[in-house]
Formats: structure tokens, C-alpha cells, sequence
């Protein structure tokens, strides 16, 4: 068991594109730290899921889960995946539109 007065453990997450672009490769860094972003909140209370979204939900086929705990190393991993998804999604836009052009 982790003692209670010890420091948070410091997540990080990498993410990386390489994007054709002419005769070459465009290569795209993300570096997401637990220390720049807040965790993620696990739990939404007896909502179901809206499609698409994976976050949990709180409910089952056949009623209500347990509520899960919030905080700690995979809330904070939880968060940094969504941000990396967000700046993925931000940057393979720009791509797109760029090519569109």
C-alpha cells in the first residue's frame, strides 16, 4: 500500500504522427504530463452512455454499477488520453483542410 504522504506519481503520455506531405514526412510531437493537466473525472452518476463516449457511465444492462474511485495514477492517465485525442483531432483537421486546399 502507498503511503499517504508521498508525492503523486507523475504520468506521461507520447504521442506522434508522421504525415506524408509532398516527396517527404511531416513528423508532429504531443507530450502530455500529469503535472500540466488535471486528471480525469471517472464517474458520471446513472447517465448512459451517449454513443461514441466510453466513459463510464455508472449503469448496466441490469442496473447501477458500483461508483469507481476518482483520482489517482488512472484518472490522470484517463486525462491525458483525452487531451492527447483532442490535439490529435486539432492537428489531423489542420491536415485535412490543408490538403483540401
Amino acid at each position: 500500500m502507498a503511503d499517504p504522504k508521498s508525492k503523486p506519481a507523475i504520468v506521461f503520455l507520447h504521442a506522434q504522427f508522421e504525415v506524408p506531405e509532398s516527396s517527404s514526412f511531416v513528423l508532429q510531437k504531443h507530450h502530455f504530463t500529469s503535472a500540466d493537466y488535471k486528471p480525469a473525472l471517472i464517474g458520471l452518476e446513472g447517465e448512459p452512455p451517449k454513443p461514441g463516449d466510453y466513459t463510464y457511465s455508472g449503469m448496466h444492462d441490469h442496473g447501477p454499477l458500483p461508483k469507481p474511485k476518482e483520482g489517482g495514477v488512472f484518472a490522470s492517465l484517463i486525462g491525458l488520453c483525452q487531451e492527447a485525442k483532442k490535439a490529435s483531432d486539432e492537428y489531423l483537421t489542420e491536415v485535412i483542410e490543408k490538403e483540401k486546399r
